[in-house]
């Protein structure tokens, strides 16, 4: 059984590098505008591609988290392999957070998540005053079925936006929706 995981975890690391051009760019480019250095949270790390892209070119430092210990393997070894200033950990993001960071991400992942009002308000908690969540990922449509509908996304962001100095929600071509906020 293992074996088959760790096999699922590489074919899936695999993957995400062959399309982590198209994949990432928009959040690079948004992260990138933000012009903040200090200590960054990756939420649902997978096998760390972004991370390590995202800790190389901003110089920043990136603790990344995820609740496969596949993936944290495959992330870490990636880390090393690239010399670059990110270390990842098992953990769950529907748990409270140990730290507090400058900015804190995500990419992909919450359409998995099995409660994202909690996993969120447990990523907004371990922001630091002034700090930035932000979150990218699939929308639902007649092309993509895994997806969050629109409306959902929306709705799990309202407390955020209700406590939240700064927010903004973006609809991003062709199937993607982000949410910045600033604590």
């Amino acid at each position: 059984m293992f074996e088959k995981i760790e096999k699922e975890a590489e074919r899936y690391s695999r993957e995400a590098e062959r399309f982590s051009f198209f994949l990432y760019r928009t959040a690079i480019k948004d992260l990138e505008k933000l012009k903040i250095k200090g200590i960054w949270l990756e939420a649902g790390s997978g096998p760390g591609i972004l991370a390590v892209k995202l800790s190389k070119k901003l110089g920043v430092e990136i603790e990344g988290i995820d609740n496969s210990a596949e993936m944290v393997e495959i992330a870490n070894e990636r880390a090393r392999k690239f010399n670059a200033k990110v270390r990842f950990r098992v953990a769950d993001v529907h748990e409270r957070i140990e730290g507090s960071y400058d900015v804190v991400y995500s990419t992909f992942s919450l359409h998995h998540w099995k409660n994202p009002e909690i996993a969120l308000e447990n990523l907004w908690n371990a922001l630091k005053p002034n700090g930035y969540l932000y979150v990218l990922d699939v929308r639902r449509n007649f092309i993509i079925k895994h997806g969050l509908d629109f409306r959902n996304f929306v709705r799990f962001f309202d407390r955020i936006r209700s406590v939240s100095k700064e927010f903004e929600l973006r609809k991003c071509f062709p199937f993607l929706v982000t949410v910045k906020a600033r604590k």
